[in-house]
């Protein structure tokens, strides 16, 4: 059944990357929801913990999910360089929830294909994976921490 599912995040936006032609910014998810009423909770409790509106960014999505269903996967690749004064610099792509892990893991092996995320020398790859590859779980209407500053 496809639903429409939202993510709540914080974000800071710092700029433009003209080499990479996107947008250069933080983002920590707060939750995911399918239920607008529990979104808009999740929005009031964030600006009750000091979150400002202008840090706050909803992103709807359409998913396949069974009825009932309670979690979503998400799928993460993250990885570092090192640029030419031997600072790193940090990448991480979020991408749009699936239903399962098996779903997760499907796209995976297509992205895989895209050079921007395959395998690298020159990428460092410090988080869960030896491939910069992990999948998170999400409890659907939950929000997560807005107490922790990133």
């Amino acid at each position: 059944m496809r639903t429409k599912i939202y993510l709540l995040e914080r974000y800071e936006y710092y700029g433009f990357d003209k080499a990479e032609k996107e947008n250069i910014e933080k983002c920590y998810i707060l939750g995911y929801y399918d239920l607008k009423k529990e979104l808009e909770k999740g929005i009031e409790t964030c600006n009750r913990h000091g979150i400002k509106k202008d840090e706050i960014r909803v992103v709807p999505y359409t998913v396949n999910i069974r009825k009932g269903q309670k979690n979503i996967y998400i799928l993460t690749y993250e990885y570092s360089l090192l640029n030419k004064n031997e600072e790193f610099i940090d990448y991480e792509y979020i991408f749009a929830p699936k239903r399962s892990r098996r779903k997760c893991v499907q796209m995976k092996k297509k992205l895989k294909r895209i050079k921007k995320y395959s395998y690298s020398d020159k990428k460092i790859y410090v988080s869960k994976s030896t491939e910069g590859y992990w999948i998170s779980k999400y409890c659907l209407n939950k929000l997560y921490s807005v107490v922790d500053k990133y």
